[in-house]
């Protein structure tokens, strides 16, 4: 190149880069509700509050779930149904509430068939209570 040629070629400047922009991923949440026909009082509602409480928790608060005791949004039969179409999320019910769905629970509400709560733990726990549970 001769002497003097750099001076009259045009120095290019690197194209400036635009500012990037923070990409925020929206997090979906979701609120659900869940039934249970006892009072407010007893251990079956203090047992879905502890639950609604872990599932916020585990989730980071993205899944919320309300109790509604006392039969609020209807009978352990009728939230049975709602969950089944689909109109509620969750309802904690009895093997009797379920039994006409499912047969096989019905095994689980016989009189005088659980001697205790050990006992509980043990049918519920077993393989066969397993195997019921999948069916």
């Amino acid at each position: 190149m001769p002497q003097g040629e750099c001076a009259k070629k045009k120095v290019t400047e690197p194209p400036k880069e635009e500012p990037k922009q923070e990409v925020k991923e929206e997090v979906k949440t979701f609120k659900w509700k869940m039934s249970d026909v006892n009072t407010g009082t007893t251990l079956t509602d203090q047992a879905c509050v502890y639950f609604a409480t872990k599932v916020k928790e585990k989730t980071n608060g993205r899944i919320t779930i309300d109790v509604f005791a006392n039969g609020v949004i209807g009978s352990e039969s009728e939230t049975i149904d709602q969950v089944d179409a689909g109109t509620l999320e969750m309802s904690f019910a009895t093997a009797m509430g379920i039994g006409p769905l499912v047969p096989e629970f019905s095994v689980l509400d016989g009189a005088f068939l659980i001697k205790d709560i050990d006992h509980h733990g043990r049918v519920v726990n077993s393989d066969a209570a397993k195997e019921l549970f999948l069916a």
